[in-house]
């Protein structure tokens, strides 16, 4: 049974006639009457008494009507509620990030101006090490390095938020006792860091921000994580030279305990991409906050792709 060919039926007996219903739908009586012809045939019973002026309800009709007026005035009612809430940005919102992500700090300014924008949401920010499945475990969004981001089938969407900035830190007392360091060919006589899946080659490409040139430096690492913030916390206490975000130490540099080296250097940086599912009408919630991280990640966490 077919929905359309039911809501005219219904239109049809509550007017009495298939002028008034074709009016009342906005279509030719010819159309109207087809309709009806098709629904008796499928069921094989006769739902109207037509008469020149009128039609009226055989009893199979009116049972028909009277079991189905009710339950399309619903789906009626459904559809119109549905029409309406894709204007409303408000429900809950689960967003993943990695652990070292997350410890760079800017995720509550970023949220607070998210609730501030839209109170009706509820956010669960979930940071994690793994690479979550975003459809079966119930995910809207991911904020992921590129490396680690696998690749994007029909059920995924993403978006570029840029490439995160990235330079070589080391803390003033690392330095104190550490040989001198003018140039990028001196970090073969430093104790460095790296991170283990970002850089499995320990190889640091390097390059002079004001003139572009590139210098490429294999390092002999004394520690390495899969983890930036432990990256960070271990370049604090002064175990080496490690390639950071800028997002990460930027607490550290404001205390003093870390400080940037070979400024005049910088690393090309991961690209930061944000990913969810795939969905022919994208909820507004989600749109909302794809927008936000979009307009509002602040330039010293990424700079926009060469």
């Amino acid at each position: 049974m077919h929905l359309v060919e039911l809501q005219t039926f219904v239109r049809v007996a509550e007017t009495g006639s298939i002028a008034k219903a074709a009016k009342a739908l906005g279509l030719p009586r010819s159309t109207i009457s087809r309709r009806i012809t098709r629904l008796e045939e499928e069921l094989g019973i006769a739902l109207l008494r037509r008469a020149p002026r009128k039609v009226s309800l055989t009893d199979l009709g009116r049972r028909l009507h009277d079991r189905s007026a009710a339950a399309l005035r619903e789906l009626e009612d459904l559809e119109a509620g549905l029409r309406v809430a894709p204007k409303t940005v408000a429900g809950h919102l689960r967003v993943t990030a990695p652990n070292d992500l997350g410890a760079g700090g800017f995720f509550p300014a970023l949220l607070e101006a998210f609730h501030r924008a839209h109170p009706a949401v509820t956010v669960d920010l979930v940071l994690t090490g793994r690479v979550v499945d975003l459809v079966e475990e119930g995910f809207d969004i991911a904020l992921r390095p590129r490396a680690v981001s696998p690749p994007l089938g029909g059920a995924l969407m993403s978006r570029s938020l840029g490439r995160l900035r990235v330079a070589l830190f080391a803390s003033p007392a690392y330095l104190a006792d550490a040989p001198p360091l003018r140039s990028p060919a001196d970090l073969a006589k430093h104790s460095t860091i790296i991170h283990s899946i970002a850089n499995r080659q320990a190889r640091w490409s390097l390059r002079r921000d004001r003139d572009g040139v590139e210098r490429e430096v294999q390092v002999e690492p004394t520690f390495s994580a899969n983890d930036y913030s432990v990256i960070a916390s271990l370049v604090s206490e002064g175990s080496g030279v490690s390639a950071l975000p800028v997002s990460m130490v930027e607490a550290q540099l404001g205390r003093g305990t870390v400080e940037r080296v070979l400024p005049a250097w910088s690393l090309p940086g991961g690209e930061l991409v944000m990913v969810w599912p795939s969905a022919r009408h994208l909820s507004p919630t989600v749109r909302a906050f794809i927008d936000q991280m979009t307009e509002s990640l602040p330039p010293s966490i990424v700079r926009e792709i060469e």
